[in-house]
């Protein structure tokens, strides 16, 4: 008894020291890429990236397996192996790991969350910011040139490779084009030269199809009476290798249905195969989670500057089925505070094309696309920020008075560049109503009363209301002290200039005046 209870005791001590060792490990892989915060826990659900990190998860890694090997009954090594395999960029261990804890603790709602992450990574890494010009363009469903019928199919998936990997046994809804053929004009690219899709039937009649490609015949699929539920097919068209191509997609059956019919890299196929995503999703779902909570972890993101993470959750909001036009503005704020122009104006615009509003209005949209225009410091396009701020006014469902305002306000600015000082105060005062506290509107009708009508103290108040608004606004400061300069009051005009600079002692405009303005006091 004493020796068991001896051996007992050993093994414990040897296990926790090597899970703790596992950890220690873990760790220090994260720590050599800044990622060892708690607050990041997500974050270290992803992949490592540098090749010091990975070598130490690897290490970690193996040793987890040792460990699982040696207590196989128990979650906290599977636990331990998931998360490392994950580091190591060995997705393919951790959903095995995870996929063995669901199994026996299926109420796991963190778990869940981690397998949904695992299968998603398991998908070729392509991000939002890759594809946002690819989802704005057409896709290969739109070069069909036979007719066809399109329904929504909701079937299981057949022939499931890996079976020890957690799948649900839900149907998957696909949206299919049925028609004894189809006819597909496209151009085969080097990057993207797999032929990727889904075929199925709801009738238990065998199907034979065909796939011919400019008059040749390149595959023969045959579907048996039991074989009810998706296929998955790829067929390597590499030969045709940048030669646009007719496809034809021929079955011996009207009820035969294509699905997901797309050219793709080589990287996409075995998650294409597995539906890894669709099985995110579904993982996600067993969880608890929705994809409000993903869209608001995207906005919190947002919000802390964390760029790159926010597009992360709101293609995790897009993959759990809900591709609006809302995430699509979210996804454009994004590119747009990150300087991508273009990137935020494809996001803007395909928000708009697709006309699927939750929150968000279409006038918001076009507001952001005239600050785009208006922005661009390396190419502003004016005529195209007027364009879509006048859009955005004669819409007129902004959720708030201050978006609105801003409207006014930029044209009003446009008019004052084209020398319409008139104009220009008329949207400056609209403004004003609907946000009296828009420092900048106030500046600039100060200094528009001022050009106009050399009416000093109307300008004043304007300007001191800007810097009631906003005291650390150095252009209230320095547009008042050149106001007085130019009526010939230098020491308030010195005094401005100097307040301004309290502000920013580098600020040249207000530095060059300030000497100007003393050179003229000392003669």
């Amino acid at each position: 008894m004493f020796i068991y209870v001896a051996y007992k005791t050993i093994r414990l001590i040897e296990y926790n020291y090597l899970m703790h060792e596992v950890e220690r490990m873990t760790w220090q892989s994260l720590k050599i890429e800044a990622r060892d915060q708690p607050r990041d826990y997500w974050v270290q659900l992803l992949p490592l990236t540098s090749d010091d990190g990975r070598i130490i998860a690897k290490q970690a890694m193996i040793l987890a397996q040792s460990i699982v090997k040696k207590n196989p009954g128990k979650i906290e090594p599977l636990r331990q192996l998931s998360r490392t395999a994950t580091l190591a960029g060995r997705t393919d261990i951790a959903i095995d790991a995870l996929s063995k804890i669901i199994e026996r603790h299926p109420n796991y709602s963190l778990v869940w969350f981690e397998l949904g992450m695992a299968y998603e990574q398991f998908a070729p890494s392509h991000t939002i910011e890759e594809t946002v010009a690819y989802r704005a363009d057409r896709s290969i469903r739109e070069s069909i040139l036979t007719s066809s019928i399109k329904q929504e199919w909701s079937l299981p998936v057949v022939d499931d490779r890996l079976l020890n990997w957690w799948s649900s046994t839900e149907k998957i809804t696909r949206t299919v084009l049925i028609g004894e053929q189809l006819v597909i004009r496209t151009k085969i690219t080097e990057n993207k030269p797999i032929l990727s899709f889904w075929i199925a039937t709801l009738t238990d009649q065998a199907i034979m199809g065909q796939i011919i490609v400019d008059g040749s015949l390149v595959s023969v699929l045959n579907l048996t009476n039991t074989d009810l539920g998706w296929h998955y097919v790829q067929i390597d068209l590499t030969p045709w290798t940048e030669k646009t191509v007719d496809i034809t997609m021929r079955s011996s059956s009207r009820q035969a249905g294509w699905a997901d019919i797309q050219l793709i890299d080589r990287t996409e196929t075995d998650c294409i195969r597995l539906d890894c995503l669709q099985r995110a999703v579904l993982a996600w779902q067993k969880g608890g989670f929705t994809a409000q909570d993903f869209l608001h972890a995207g906005m919190i993101a947002f919000q802390q500057k964390q760029y790159n993470e926010s597009l992360l959750w709101y293609n995790r909001y897009i993959i759990i089925g809900h591709n609006d036009s809302d995430v699509w503005y979210h996804i454009g704020r994004v590119f747009e505070e990150s300087g991508k122009w273009e990137k935020a104006l494809n996001a803007y615009q395909y928000a708009i094309d697709r006309d699927e509003f939750v929150f968000v209005r279409k006038s918001t949209l076009y507001l952001h696309i005239g600050e785009v225009y208006h922005g661009n410091t390396l190419n502003p396009q004016y005529d195209k920020s007027f364009e879509a701020f006048v859009s955005a006014l004669v819409i007129n469902d902004f959720q708030e008075d201050q978006e609105k305002a801003q409207c006014y306000y930029r044209l009003g600015e446009i008019y004052w560049w084209r020398g319409d000082v008139d104009r220009a105060i008329t949207y400056f005062q609209q403004t004003l109503k609907l946000n009296p506290y828009h420092d900048w509107a106030n500046i600039r009708i100060g200094i528009a009363y001022f050009y106009r009508d050399k009416d000093l103290q109307t300008a004043k108040k304007y300007l001191l209301r800007a810097i009631e608004i906003s005291p650390y606004n150095k252009w209230a400061y320095y547009h008042l002290g050149e106001m007085y300069r130019q009526v010939g009051d230098l020491l308030n005009a010195s005094e401005y200039y100097r307040k301004s600079l309290e502000i920013d002692d580098q600020f040249i405009p207000a530095i060059e005046q300030l000497s100007l303005v003393n050179q003229i006091m000392l003669r």
